[in-house]
């Protein structure tokens, strides 16, 4: 029976019904084109970011935002373009619930304007979980609508119209096209079709509103780089100290530091700029009269505006049926190929110096080199010339020399371990020579913008993982998402090189990638996996008049 199962070309060209382009509201902002229309829990959402307006172009970075239709954040990831085009890909959360949620891109330059119009997809999510499908709630809202010119059907081929499962499939674009020569921005999909009929695959219109906190002011634009809000909050009662100073390290090997000056409404911000992948940012506030502080960090910068009514969609048993296969698919698909490595963790910084931020150091120790020794107190005497660390009681105390005056200096150094400043020098105490990887000392004044530090004395330990910061009840570790390195998304989307005899091959989607005119017919090919259903092959492109236009097909997998 496999055998006899057959690829039917089951539909031609078509275009999305909805609202006319006359209709347009004064919109900004990036298009986003998708791999696909539906997800599973767990999956991965590939994309293409095209600018619609000069605006959009104002800082290269772009945020790309998963909300549900309450208007709250699910996952967001940061991304930088190029000359308004860009890529990434959005990981849709293990945990979300089965729904119609919304996915949109903006950038930080629009939050000055307060209010905004941009064009936004909806994505259907299937919790892969779940135990069962009977209703989804579906917004009521009308798609765009591009049907005032005749796309010539011609522009996509397919080589023939039927195969067998897992036989090659050539997709042919015609590239001089005027469609498709005078397009800005051209993306051809191939996915399995969604397993309920909804009508959501174009885009809408959406009204996004500034999440931005007072005081935020003026915004910069983003450029490679991105932005870090928050307010200082006191640990007891409402009252703010007028002036306080919220610190931000980075531990990595070269250590990143910044600081800002609070307003008096307690707001910050950090400009985080060439950061990748993901960090834990430590944060401590201080007050001017050496009080610590609370911080809170802002969550979303923009976020729906209104919400628009729902209907409840009933699944037929077909459906319902269909979508079970799929989520038990992935199973099956976990089992056979395990998760996926590339999944970002990895953190890199582009550092304008070789040195840290508080300079070359006047002298650096590396304990090794040395005869072990049992604390810091130790340490310090027998290694550590120009350091004085005294203990008495509970407390403890640091002091430099200043080589400019031959004298201690009559304030405490800036301390850190690994980079991150502390002020509780009780921390030393217990610090074996063992623990130490090197110790760097600055004898003398260093000034760092409004800073001015009475010596540095930085040690680095051979533990990485910071663990000494989890009694610091004033030092907030936080995980973000930095800007995001690109992978391909072949990760995704190509088989398994070498499938054993019966191992089943669940891929949902098959082909993503941007056509160019360097050639009369542009080819591209795919292999269909096991599962049933339609495969919809859809051409996705913009106009120089940012005018967007969909072309699609469907091939029957029997």
């Amino acid at each position: 029976m496999r055998n006899k199962q057959l690829f039917t070309i089951l539909t031609a060209f078509w275009f999305t019904l909805g609202s006319t382009w006359a209709d347009q509201p004064d919109a900004v902002g990036y298009y986003l084109f998708t791999d696909r229309t539906w997800a599973l829990s767990g999956d991965t959402v590939w994309f293409r970011l095209a600018a619609m307006d000069i605006a959009s172009e104002k800082g290269n970075v772009v945020h790309v935002e998963l909300e549900n239709l309450n208007n709250q954040p699910v996952s967001r990831v940061t991304v930088v373009t190029t000359n308004g085009s860009g890529k990434g890909y959005l990981p849709v959360p293990d945990t979300m619930q089965t729904g119609v949620y919304w996915l949109y891109a903006y950038t930080s330059s629009m939050r000055n304007s307060g209010n905004v119009t941009i064009p936004a997809r909806l994505l259907t999510v299937y919790h892969r979980f779940e135990e069962s499908f009977g209703s989804i709630d579906v917004p009521m809202a009308n798609p765009f609508q591009f049907n005032d010119q005749i796309i010539p059907s011609q522009i996509i081929n397919v080589d023939k119209p039927e195969a067998k499962p897992r036989e090659t499939i050539t997709v042919t674009i015609d590239t001089e096209s005027k469609w498709v020569s005078s397009s800005k921005k051209l993306v051809i999909s191939a996915f399995v079709e969604n397993p309920i009929h909804l009508n959501l695959d174009s885009f809408f219109w959406k009204k996004l509103h500034s999440g931005s906190i007072s005081g935020a002011g003026e915004l910069p634009p983003e450029v490679n780089s991105f932005l870090i809000e928050g307010r200082v909050v006191p640990f007891s009662g409402n009252e703010l100290p007028t002036r306080s100073l919220v610190l931000l390290a980075i531990s990595d090997s070269v250590p990143w530091f910044d600081y800002y000056v609070a307003q008096s409404d307690g707001y910050f911000r950090f400009n985080m700029k060439n950061l990748k992948g993901t960090a834990t940012i430590y944060l401590r506030a201080i007050s001017e009269d050496n009080l610590e502080l609370g911080v809170e960090l802002q969550k979303g910068m923009m976020k729906g505006s209104g919400q628009l009514p729902t209907k409840n969609v009933q699944l037929s048993e077909k459906e319902a049926e269909k979508v079970k296969t799929l989520t038990e698919a992935v199973w099956y698909e976990k089992i056979f190929a395990g998760d996926q490595p590339w999944h970002e963790v990895r953190f890199e910084a582009k550092q304008p110096y070789a040195h840290p931020f508080y300079g070359k150091p006047d002298r650096r120790v590396i304990p090794a080199e040395f005869i072990d020794l049992p604390d810091f107190q130790e340490i310090s005497r027998e290694l550590l010339p120009g350091v004085r660390y005294r203990r008495r009681g509970n407390t403890s105390s640091v002091q430099l020399m200043n080589n400019t005056e031959k004298t201690y200096f009559d304030q405490n150094p800036l301390r850190l371990i690994n980079g991150i400043p502390f002020f509780d020098d009780g921390l030393l105490f217990r610090l074996k020579s063992t623990d130490i990887q090197y110790i760097d000392i600055i004898h003398q004044e260093r000034v760092f913008g409004d800073l001015s530090f009475k010596g540095v004395l930085s040690i680095s330990l051979h533990d990485r993982e910071n663990s000494w910061t989890s009694g610091q009840k004033t030092l907030f570790p936080l995980t973000i998402p930095c800007l995001q390195i690109y992978q391909s998304p072949s990760l995704m989307i190509e088989p398994a090189i070498g499938l054993l005899p019966g191992q089943p091959d669940f891929r949902r989607v098959f082909l993503f990638e941007e056509p160019d005119g360097n050639q009369n017919l542009k080819s591209y090919t795919f292999r269909s996996s096991d599962i049933k259903g339609n495969i919809v092959i859809k051409l996705q492109g913009i106009t120089c008049e940012n005018r967007p236009f969909e072309i699609t097909r469907k091939i029957e997998v029997k």
